[in-house]
């Protein structure tokens, strides 16, 4: 009667192991960039064309309309693992200060190609942007 109990309880830990390392390889697949990846001059690919990005290394930011208006935005940017956060605080066209906050998943940063998706778009299609500085 007691093995019975005592060897149901000796193989738990034999299945646990295996539970715990797959638990361990599915966390770990987050992408973790480098906010020094990050830095500098982004220009769009997609539509709508002729937007850049910049980001500064004092985590400043800038959002860029290329137009005749030269419409900017401006706030500061985090970073954490795959996750950019973007704050814009005011801009070059009104005096009226407002907030603007958007999260985005980064797919893919490298020198010279980034791509973020909104999680709150239905759109399938990630934004692009190529390094320009």
């Amino acid at each position: 009667m007691i093995l019975s109990v005592i060897e149901p309880m000796k193989k738990k830990p034999l299945i646990c192991i295996p539970v715990l390392v797959l638990s361990l390889t599915i966390a770990g697949c987050t992408r973790s960039y480098q906010e020094s990846q990050l830095v500098g001059v982004w220009q769009s690919t997609g539509e709508p064309k002729g937007f850049k990005l910049t980001f500064g290394a004092d985590h400043t930011c800038t959002f860029a309309a290329v137009s005749p208006k030269n419409l900017t935005q401006y706030g500061e940017w985090a970073l954490a693992a795959n996750q950019l956060t973007i704050t814009l605080r005011s801009n070059n066209w009104t005096t009226v200060t407002t907030s603007n906050r958007g999260s985005y998943r980064v797919i893919e940063l490298t020198d010279s190609t980034l791509t973020l998706k909104d999680p709150h778009e239905d759109t399938e299609r990630p934004d692009r942007f190529i390094k320009v500085r």
